[in-house]
């Protein structure tokens, strides 16, 4: 399969990582927006197999380039995987409450035919939706979001000393 080829271009290392970073191990913000925009802000699931090409005027540290990235993009996915455990915890809660509010509603509607009562039907319809719409629009686009953040992380990352041609 023919890989997808993103170019980037340097002047030297010290252009990938953070000025406020002594160290050199944080990225730049530019250079996570460029990833995040190429990558994470995808309304699908990336499909095919990514090579990054860097192009720097300067002789780079390969190894520790592509373990910052990896150290970065990391972080990212361990931040995605907590918003979907808590969005699903989110919408079993919501699911759970709005399916006893709707018994509540059944039962009291039985008893008693006060219009309040009506009142807990909203209430139990609104839960239920805020739950469906969790899982079949919020999960979805998390997860999409893990996928495209694992595709980064393999990307094959290639380093040219030349300028793009």
């Amino acid at each position: 399969m023919k890989k997808k080829e993103f170019k980037l271009k340097i002047r030297e290392e010290a252009d990938l990582y953070s000025p406020l970073d002594p160290d050199r191990d944080l990225l730049s913000d530019e250079i996570i927006d460029y990833f995040t925009r190429l990558f994470l802000n995808q309304h699908r699931a990336l499909r095919e197999d990514y090579s990054i090409c860097i192009y720097s005027d300067s002789p780079v540290n390969e190894a520790h380039v592509k373990e910052s990235i990896q150290r970065e993009f990391g972080r990212k996915k361990d931040d995605v995987g907590f918003e979907m455990k808590h969005t699903t915890i989110k919408g079993i809660v919501f699911g759970s409450i709005g399916l006893a509010v709707l018994a509540l509603w059944l039962v009291l509607s039985a008893v008693t035919e006060n219009l309040g009562v009506e009142v807990l039907s909203i209430v139990s319809c609104a839960l239920m939706w805020e739950a469906v719409s969790i899982f079949f629009m919020e999960r979805p686009a998390i997860l999409r979001m893990k996928r495209n953040i694992e595709r980064l992380m393999r990307a094959e990352i290639t380093f040219y000393t030349t300028e793009i041609g």
